[in-house]
């Protein structure tokens, strides 16, 4: 019984956790001006349906969307999407990768935008 009172109130509510994330994110905001921008380095630019893409995907996180998805085939240029639709909103980003060895080729692509 004590033990589950402990994981109770060790828990945040949803609210709580909301109201964390939104003064983190208004922290961040304050912290933004004064970083060194994000800024893509490539000989490309973005063309076929990447322009929507960046657009939908950056106005998906200015809106506050938690989850957003690009789909694509192999080669069809995510990765560099990603990073373009990072250089327009200027913000840190969490990318996740299913393994290991994704994680890496997505790691080392990025490095070579940024």
């Amino acid at each position: 019984m004590a033990t589950e009172d402990s994981n109770q109130t060790q828990q945040l509510t949803e609210e709580e956790s909301l109201a964390a994330l939104e003064r983190d994110v208004a922290a961040f905001e304050i912290e933004r001006s004064t970083k060194v921008p994000f800024k893509v380095v490539s000989d490309f630019q973005p063309a076929g349906d990447q322009p929507k893409a960046i657009e939908a995907l950056a106005e998906g996180v200015e809106r506050g969307d938690r989850f957003q998805t690009l789909l694509g085939i192999t080669g069809s240029g995510k990765s560099a999407t990603i990073a373009w639709t990072i250089e327009q909103v200027q913000r840190p980003t969490l990318v996740i990768a299913p393994n290991k060895s994704l994680a890496a080729q997505l790691a080392n692509e990025l490095r070579e935008f940024f």
